[in-house]
């Protein structure tokens, strides 16, 4: 199922939000604010509760972005990064200015190099408060999977995580994952 129509490349404009004024000077009144990034092919949520507790659309499409910026195996953000608790309609051109709102830190995203084991043990961490929402839920970008069983105690729910090739995670293989 396709969620998302590219216009442009969204990865620079969409991650570097710091230097969004670099990239559009003046955007407040040449308004490049309203630049359109995509067309929602689907509804897309930012809300607060299914960021924090659940896989989401809003979150793996921030993801992608991330992946599709950077030179690593997979990207990762925690849904408490995004914040303004919406819908999105079908349809919807998404410009600058909604993303900007959705996602009010300056950061700029890291690729760091992980073993395996590290990841996995970051990703338990990540879904130790299941099922209470938590803002550290992770969102992974394309290439990644990730299954748990939130009856399973902390830090022991992870029943399998592997990247697109089906090559479990869990080994002790560097992997370059961006954050």
């Amino acid at each position: 199922m396709e969620h998302f129509r590219w216009n442009t490349p969204i990865a620079s404009i969409l991650l570097h939000k710091n230097l969004l004024m670099q990239l559009f000077p003046g955007s407040s009144r040449n308004g490049r604010w309203m630049e359109v990034l995509c067309t929602i092919g689907s509804s897309l949520s930012s809300r607060t509760q299914e960021l924090r507790s659940s896989e989401n659309a809003f979150g793996c499409l921030v993801a992608d972005a991330m992946l599709s910026a950077c030179e690593c195996d997979g990207a990762l953000i925690n849904g408490g990064f995004i914040r303004q608790d919406r819908l999105y309609a079908a349809n919807l051109c998404l410009t600058v200015q909604q993303v900007k709102v959705e996602m009010p830190f300056s950061t700029q995203p890291a690729v760091i190099r992980l073993t395996g084991a590290a990841l996995l043990r970051g990703l338990e961490e990540s879904v130790a408060l299941c099922p209470t929402p938590a803002s550290c839920f992770p969102h992974l970008s394309e290439g990644m999977t990730l299954k748990f069983d939130i009856h399973a105690p902390p830090l022991k729910r992870i029943c399998r995580g592997y990247d697109a090739n089906k090559r479990d995670r869990s080994d002790s293989r560097c992997h370059m994952v961006c954050h």
